[in-house]
């Protein structure tokens, strides 16, 4: 994602994908992954790399439509990545239904998981965390004394209406997000500093999702994904990386992969609720 969140256009909820097969189709070919032994980080991690190649494509959810639940699963941005595992794995835990998926990404997508319109899209990755953690989907890893607090002034998506097209048309949503984004500033930031990011094995563990803050002037994060820990022993990100990209588990361990990124202020660590 090109250290931005929020850039994710409109493609078509059911459609079909390069392989010939439909998301619907997808989901059913994923069920088996799912090892009921396992918990559910274990099994979002083996159910994330069962899509390793998988195209990354920015802007999956922005269009000048109506608001609709989008479901992809034949390419993604590294939000749609990470909320589109979590509902896979949240589904295969309880019933295998695709119906149930839907419910599960729209729950983890929208402020306390009502669809009602564009702005009740969690497009800050601060509220998002907030807001699912709320609702007890996942749980902020308190860090204590290795921690870094500060509060960032959230203005991004106001600042720059014109990327998003329903921002571009309507005034009234630019208000709205201009409340958002003075609610979210409110709240202190706390994450572990890039240069302490040595420490991040003392707090980590296998599938838990890591998100980078960054210096970007009005953002909050600019990039998600999850932490794998590989046969080096290391952890390493599990991602939808780029434009031009395919979903792939980082060649550096985590804590190179920050070193050669200037823009990430540190990490936040975030895990899944059982």
């Amino acid at each position: 994602m090109k250290m931005v969140l929020y850039f994710i256009i409109f493609i078509s909820s059911i459609s079909i994908c390069q392989n010939g097969k439909t998301d619907e189709q997808i989901f059913n070919s994923k069920k088996k992954i799912f090892a009921s032994d396992k918990s559910l980080p274990g099994n979002v991690i083996s159910i994330a790399k069962s899509f390793l190649g998988t195209l990354y494509t920015a802007h999956t959810l922005e269009s000048n439509s109506p608001e609709n639940l989008v479901v992809n699963l034949r390419e993604f941005d590294c939000t749609t990545f990470v909320e589109s595992i979590i509902a896979l794995a949240r589904t295969y835990h309880t019933d295998n239904q695709f119906s149930t998926f839907k419910n599960e990404l729209r729950k983890i997508r929208y402020r306390d998981g009502m669809l009602n319109g564009y702005m009740s899209r969690l497009h800050y990755f601060s509220e998002w965390i907030l807001n699912n953690e709320k609702r007890g989907i996942v749980a902020q890893l308190k860090m204590n004394s290795i921690e870094h607090n500060s509060k960032f002034n959230m203005n991004f998506m106001s600042e720059h209406a014109s990327f998003y097209p329903k921002l571009s048309d309507s005034s009234g949503y630019v208000a709205i997000i201009k409340s958002i984004e003075e609610s979210i500033s409110n709240n202190n930031l706390s994450y572990l500093l890039s240069k302490d990011i040595h420490k991040i094995n003392e707090i980590a563990k296998h599938g838990d999702i890591i998100a980078f803050v960054t210096s970007t002037k009005g953002l909050d994060y600019s990039h998600v994904g999850f932490l794998t820990k590989e046969k080096d022993g290391e952890f390493h990100l599990l991602h939808a990386p780029d434009k031009g990209l395919t979903v792939q588990v980082s060649k550096q361990p985590i804590m190179d992969y920050i070193k050669s990124k200037k823009s990430i202020l540190g990490v936040k660590i975030i895990r899944l609720v059982e």
